[in-house]
């Protein structure tokens, strides 16, 4: 996968000439990150001969650590097995008062919609529609604050970017749970307070861990070591 510093339009004639030079169309769009930044997904070959020519070309291009294409067509012929394994999918859990729009469709996603294995398989190989999915859900409520949750604030930048094209600059504010290299009980603690500065509803007592006796976490000190790579894409 390649991070690239164009937009959807301005990338296509690249993925063009790539589809020329080796004979077939190896690499697409995997995720709109925002009006002016996308991420490549495909064939290996095809990704290293891409970032060649944008280097060649002084655009802003990153490899991601990642050994798999996600949000590919590539990854078609593991559909049938993925929708196996995921089994009988429930919506009872799902909280009523919560709107999701779809990074797939760009609309409201229902309740039934999300609890179908079809659904999460056409996430896993269509692009992740973030801009514009964010753009809508800005549109249809009153959207003052965004809150990242994920191992690091890799959607910063293309949020900021996509309040902006939206003009909603000056009333939406950004914070991330986690940030590399910062402790995360800061960051934690910050964005909780910052929300709670602004006038959202928090209980503080869980919040600083207060916690009675007979309710104290318990502790899972063995469980095994999991890599993970944090990625411009968001489902």
């Amino acid at each position: 996968m390649l991070a690239v510093g164009l937009s959807e339009t301005d990338i296509n004639g690249y993925l063009e000439k790539a589809a020329a030079q080796f004979g077939e169309a190896g690499i697409s769009i995997g995720c709109i990150n925002s009006p002016k930044s996308v991420t490549i997904t495909g064939r290996e070959d095809q990704i290293t001969w891409l970032k060649t020519v944008l280097d060649e070309n002084q655009i802003f291009s990153r490899k991601l650590a990642v050994s798999i294409a996600y949000h590919s067509p590539i990854l078609e012929r593991i559909v049938p097995e993925y929708m196996e394994l995921m089994g009988t999918l429930s919506s009872q859990d799902l909280p009523e008062t919560t709107p999701m729009v779809s990074s797939v469709t760009n609309e409201l996603a229902s309740f039934k919609e999300l609890s179908q294995a079809s659904y999460w398989a056409k996430n896993l190989i269509s692009p992740v529609k973030f801009s514009t999915a964010l753009a809508h859900a800005c549109s249809l409520q009153k959207i003052d604050n965004i809150l990242e949750i994920g191992p690091h604030s890799a959607l910063q930048a293309p949020i900021k970017e996509i309040i902006k094209g939206v003009k909603k600059t000056e009333s939406i504010e950004y914070s991330s749970i986690l940030i590399r290299s910062v402790p995360a009980t800061q960051t934690l603690l910050e964005s909780i307070g910052s929300l709670h500065c602004r006038g959202h509803s928090m209980n503080l007592s869980k919040v600083n861990g207060h916690h009675s006796s007979d309710s104290m976490p318990v502790v899972l000190s063995d469980l095994p070591e999991v890599r993970t790579h944090v990625s411009p894409c968001s489902h």
